[in-house]
């Protein structure tokens, strides 16, 4: 199991990509998810984590822009 697979079905992939781009800093990420359940663990919420899964998606989303055909914009194409 690799990270990009991890990071690809993991729900919070959403929430972490709008968090840092609306300029949340890695290191209060965490402040800004629900508590969790008494008994759980809180992972991956660590300023390393959270860099890492952010880079893993916005490369992920660069990678997948770049290779749509130029006609494939979202106003329908270049005209």
């Amino acid at each position: 199991m690799s990270f990009e697979w991890a990071a690809g079905t993991d729900p919070l992939d959403e929430h972490t990509l709008g968090a840092v781009a609306a300029g949340v800093s890695t290191r209060r990420y965490a402040s800004t998810l629900e508590p969790v359940p008494a008994g759980v663990t809180e992972r991956a919420t660590s300023s390393s984590a959270v860099s890492r899964r952010f880079v893993a998606l916005s490369t992920q989303r660069l990678q997948a822009f770049l290779e749509r055909p130029l006609g494939a914009g979202p106003a329908g194409g270049l005209h």
